[in-house]
């Protein structure tokens, strides 16, 4: 995720990050093994839904709330977390992460915004949730394998931005690179599309999501966010290429828009990509800050404490299928993932075997 100008945005590699924010905390490498903890911290076990499955994944060092089925996301100091299959921070075994496989599923989870950028203006800070095609094949300059369209940290590849919001706007961007191979892999910098020419907006201008009672989302409150990818996006006997259909849902009340031609994708979504939960601050992002401008008279003669608690909860992790006839796919609760290396473990015990 890339949220400035400069450097990057001239084709430059932003190495040293000047104009991205997200949270790297300093990594600890795990006695004899290539696992990283990030900040000394591991944990974070929630309960997620995932194909069918109730199971248990991993946020590490995050505040884990509501028995277990929600995830508190601090937007000061900043926070980063990768969705794992155990319990550490990252790992340049692609089998450690959560991969979400969204072609032909549906993903969903509550969002609660009503403590994130609680004062006046509500705009200083952004929440993402996104995927990346983890884990880049070296370390990168946090040590934590992390991979993104912008190549932030080194390393490139492809990117699906869920969902990027303040109180004001919720985007969805795709940025595909051209070159994908399955991770491990690095993509080339002029492969990838780095801007997310691809995107639905909601909110920010265009009205329907935004703080208050007037808004068909009231984004002070929860709402649930829900994205339905197709393995085919046809209608009427046509075929019309690989798009996104999202829904923001509210108290019985709904926002649905749609991401059309999202084929450069297809293969990351098959193949699953790691989720990444982000916070950073809204100023360094030009496109939310337009945003955000209908409020900055009301920052600037407002007086708010810049020091109000500001956090994110997620709520019911769900990853499902879409009711497609005839679709084939991994067994219930199983990875497309560990089901591959489970197979390769199996062949090559038989060949030893014989």
């Amino acid at each position: 995720l890339y949220a400035g100008g400069g450097a990057a945005a001239q084709g430059a590699l932003p190495l040293d990050c000047e104009d991205c924010v997200q949270r790297h905390h300093g990594p600890l490498r795990a006695p004899g093994s290539d696992v990283w903890l990030v900040g000394g911290r591991a944990g974070g076990a929630i309960d997620v839904r995932w194909l069918g499955t109730e199971t248990t994944k991993f946020l590490a060092g995050t505040e884990i709330v509501d028995g277990g089925r929600g995830v508190v996301l601090q937007a000061e100091p900043f926070e980063k977390v990768y969705l794992m299959n155990r319990q550490i921070a990252t790992s340049a075994d692609p089998a450690d992460f959560a991969h979400v496989s969204l072609l032909g599923n549906v993903f969903k989870v509550d969002v609660d915004l009503s403590s994130f950028d609680a004062e006046p203006g509500g705009c200083r800070s952004s929440v993402s949730l996104y995927l990346v095609s983890m884990p880049a094949p070296a370390a990168g300059r946090w040590r934590d394998f992390y991979c993104d369209a912008n190549c932030v940290g080194g390393h490139c590849c492809a990117e699906f931005d869920l969902l990027e919001a303040s109180r004001h706007e919720l985007r969805v961007l795709s940025l595909a690179c051209s070159d994908y191979q399955e991770p491990p892999f690095a993509s080339n910098p002029w492969a990838c599309d780095r801007s997310g020419g691809t995107r639905l907006v909601f909110g920010g201008g265009r009205g329907g999501f935004g703080p208050g009672t007037n808004f068909t989302i009231d984004s002070r409150e929860r709402f649930e966010f829900r994205i339905e990818i197709p393995t085919s996006g046809g209608g009427d006997g046509v075929e019309y290429g690989l798009r996104a259909h999202v829904i923001l849902s509210q108290q019985g009340r709904e926002l649905r828009g749609e991401l059309p031609n999202i084929e450069a994708l297809r293969r990351p979504l098959d193949d699953g990509m790691v989720l990444v939960l982000d916070t950073w601050p809204r100023s360094e992002d030009a496109a939310a800050a337009a945003a955000c401008a209908p409020q900055q008279a009301t920052n600037a003669t407002t007086k708010s404490s810049r020091s109000l608690p500001s956090s994110a909860i997620f709520r019911d992790f769900a990853l499902e299928r879409l009711p497609e006839p005839g679709r084939p796919g991994p067994a219930p609760g199983v990875d497309k993932r560990l089901r591959g290396a489970s197979s390769a473990a199996a062949a090559a015990a038989a060949a030893a075997a014989a």
